[in-house]
């Protein structure tokens, strides 16, 4: 079960990382200098609600390896 667990929130910020390369990046050339500071507030707060929990899931699931998993 960790396993797949470990998997989905893998997958989860390798969809993430492909959709912020491809969609969110071109997108600045869309911006003035000003809009994409302003932009860049708004937008760091919003994804830092979808990146956290996935990254402390991993460092999660990482020490519960290291520590429980030894093989």
């Amino acid at each position: 079960m960790i396993e797949i667990t470990r998997l989905v929130l893998d997958v989860g910020l390798l969809v993430l990382i492909w959709m912020i390369q491809l969609i969110v990046y071109p997108s600045f050339l869309f911006y003035t200098a000003k809009e994409l500071i302003a932009w860049h507030k708004i937008y760091t707060k919003a994804i830092a609600l979808i990146v956290i929990p996935l990254m402390l899931g991993q460092l999660g699931i990482a020490i519960y390896q290291v520590f429980l998993v030894q093989n």
